[in-house]
């Protein structure tokens, strides 16, 4: 269902993705102005000391690289421990996201089997349907939503895409309204979905163990949701987020200092890289900590669910007619020996002028009368060796 962040070529060389500037954190620290302060500080202390001007041996206030070593360390183990956080709840959003979305299917599945009324089947998808698309809406940052965080304009394209109907969204609003932050009206369509299933379904009392597989993959779609909630609602401490931002900014100013009071020339540049590696990877954590949003790391929602609906329409609007099968014809499966010949993963790799998705009986296999006896023989010689211990 589509790709989380930036695409890229993994069997790139070093050089190569190593200078790659778009789509990095090297814009993402440049853009702030705590680098260039920083930089400009080391600038300024290489530069007197070199002219002269400035002597700190004199007075004694030299810092030797060394002295920043247990301060380096701590800041080290506060920054990957925070990044390491923040990437395994990133990981953890994106599969509970994913699962919600495999949930949808699972239903919409269960629709084509189970409801022969065919208005109600696209109703009940169409419930669950809008109950993703508001969830998301429920993320973003909204200034126009005034209750459920669901926006005039987000609900206009919930009907627009013939989600919602008129009277729907409107007992929503009256539901937000009235419950105002603790309102969730992408459950409360998941209710109605419920509701309308069990209303469909003739005798629901002797159908509960189809109806209980229904609520099941509801109730899925709808966990995936809340853990999402609670996991946003619930970041790292802003103690130890406090802490970690402290320990960077005192030794990147010990470092800007120290790296000043070298004698290579080469110290600005190393303090540079050394900067923009730390603040790279705090900036990088920042943005991962919520990927509900519109920088590049954030996850691609409007392919996620523009994929999802093309998905769950090819499912529920699929016209095939199951009952066309002449299953009197259907020859039985090949025998592995046979069908070995045919599966080549790599096909599109292979010379385009062999003959090796011609199924015929040379090179593959052709259903006639008499294969059946052949597949029980081949089935005896299988047992045979697999009693004898042979391979």
């Amino acid at each position: 269902m589509g790709v989380a962040g930036v695409e890229y070529d993994a069997s790139a060389g070093i050089m190569q993705t190593a200078l790659r500037f778009k789509s990095t954190i090297f814009p993402m620290v440049l853009e702030g102005s705590e680098f260039w302060i920083l930089l400009i500080f080391n600038l300024i202390v290489t530069f007197t000391r070199h002219m002269g001007i400035f002597t700190p041996e004199v007075y004694h206030i030299d810092l030797p690289w060394g002295l920043t070593g247990v301060t380096g360390s701590l800041m080290t183990f506060f920054v990957c421990f925070y990044n390491s956080h923040v990437f395994k709840r990133y990981q953890k959003l994106y599969h509970l996201t994913k699962h919600m979305g495999e949930a949808c299917l699972e239903i919409v599945s269960i629709l084509r089997t189970q409801v022969h009324n065919r208005p109600a089947r696209r109703k009940i998808a169409k419930l669950v349907m809008s109950s993703c698309l508001m969830f998301f809406f429920e993320r973003t940052e909204n200034q126009e939503a005034e209750t459920g965080n669901v926006s005039n304009r987000e609900y206009g394209q919930l009907k627009q895409l013939e989600l919602l109907g008129d009277i729907e969204i409107d007992h929503l609003k009256k539901h937000c309204n009235k419950l105002q932050e603790d309102a969730l009206p992408s459950f409360l369509v998941l209710q109605w979905s419920m509701e309308l299933m069990r209303l469909e379904t003739e005798d629901p009392t002797g159908r509960d163990d189809m109806l209980c597989g229904f609520y099941s993959r509801i109730y899925k779609v709808r966990k995936c949701q809340a853990e999402v909630v609670q996991t946003l609602n619930w970041p790292m401490p802003f103690q130890y987020f406090h802490i970690m931002n402290l320990m960077l900014a005192l030794n990147l100013v010990l470092w800007a200092y120290s790296l000043g009071c070298q004698d290579s020339y080469f110290a600005p540049v190393i303090y540079m890289f050394v900067q923009m590696m730390f603040q790279g990877i705090r900036e990088l954590s920042t943005a991962l900590s919520d990927p509900f949003g519109d920088d590049e790391v954030d996850f691609p929602v409007n392919d996620w669910m523009m994929t999802l609906y093309s998905r769950v329409y090819g499912l529920l609007e699929d016209p095939y007619d199951i009952t066309s099968c002449d299953l009197d014809s259907i020859p039985p499966m090949m025998p592995p020996s046979k069908a070995k010949e045919l599966i080549k993963m790599y096909v599109e790799l292979e010379d385009t002028g062999s003959q090796a998705n011609s199924p015929t009986k040379e090179n593959g296999y052709k259903a006639v009368p008499g294969d059946e006896e052949d597949d029980e023989e081949y089935y005896d010689d299988e047992a045979d060796q697999l009693l004898s211990g042979e391979e």
